[in-house]
């Protein structure tokens, strides 16, 4: 099955997450040194947080599987280079139906947090070698809240 990437914005993501990036009204703070926009987001995240560095490498836009996590969001932070990720809606299950699965276009410098549950691919690099992530998440997801499911079909991401 064949999946055509979009570019990201709030509004189509919203089934599977936040866009952080995206600023919406006036600042906290504006003046000739910085603007800061409070609050952009506000997540429900227990105890300490675990940060990662992801470097996703170029490959076949091609997906075998997903990931998510049940209990705690996810923040991916993209530090360089762009890159495609495909998620799936929390309630579906990508193994059994292809409903809810999105391919998003993520520019460099784009944060975007996943629900809790989102069903999610590593990310592609699109017109470079390596895209690079910090991630955030409870301390402990990757040892008490990680799913993993292998699809029948594999997906193509197409342009």
């Amino acid at each position: 099955m064949d999946k055509r990437m979009e570019i990201l914005d709030q509004e189509n993501f919203k089934d599977y997450g936040l866009v952080i990036s995206e600023t919406k009204g006036n600042p906290l703070t504006d003046n000739n040194e910085i603007a800061y926009w409070s609050k952009i987001s506000q997540l429900n995240m227990s105890g300490s947080l675990s940060t990662g560095l992801l470097h996703s490498f170029k490959r076949p836009a091609i997906i075998k599987s997903f990931e998510r996590h049940v209990n705690t969001p996810e923040i991916m932070v993209t530090l360089g280079g762009d890159s495609v990720i495909l998620v799936a809606k929390p309630k579906s299950v990508p193994s059994e139906s292809t409903e809810g699965i999105k391919a998003f276009y993520i520019k460099q410098g784009t944060a975007i947090v996943l629900n809790a549950g989102t069903w999610h691919a590593a990310p592609i690099p699109v017109n470079c070698e390596t895209a690079n992530f910090i991630v955030l998440f409870n301390n402990g997801t990757e040892e008490n809240d990680m799913d993993i499911v292998n699809i029948a079909d594999e997906i193509k991401i197409i342009k």
